[in-house]
């Protein structure tokens, strides 16, 4: 798949983070696959490399925890951190998204969820 393809297949998907998304619902509230933003911007899936953002968790409106979680964030308003995803990473985080839009189950989108916390760098991990 392409990268057109790939952001086609998640958009039709996804509903726009909406609950009506009945597959798999990501760490980060109703989106199959976890993004940061009300709406899933298209990701190049082309290129050599991604970013991922790093959302910061609030157990109130004014006091953060030790918790982040981490997104696709193709729009970085929020001033949130992010970090570069190559190599071997990047190839095996598209080779998991690919596989959970072609099978459309919840258990592909839950390693693709699972791969991308993973990912989180340790600077961030508490």
């Amino acid at each position: 798949m392409n990268s057109e393809e790939i952001n086609a297949a998640i958009i039709k998907l996804d509903d726009h983070g909406r609950s009506k998304n009945e597959i798999y619902h990501s760490c980060i509230g109703d989106k199959i696959i976890p993004y940061i933003g009300w709406f899933w911007r298209p990701v190049n899936f082309d290129r050599d490399f991604c970013q991922l953002g790093v959302l910061p968790i609030y157990e109130s409106r004014l006091e953060r925890n030790n918790k982040v979680k981490v997104g696709f964030m193709e729009n970085n308003k929020w001033g949130y951190d992010m970090f570069k995803v190559e190599g071997e990473q990047w190839k095996t985080l598209k080779e998991l998204i690919i596989n959970a839009v072609k099978k459309k189950d919840s258990d592909g989108f839950g390693a693709v969820d699972s791969y991308m916390q993973s990912l989180l760098p340790k600077i961030h991990r508490k």
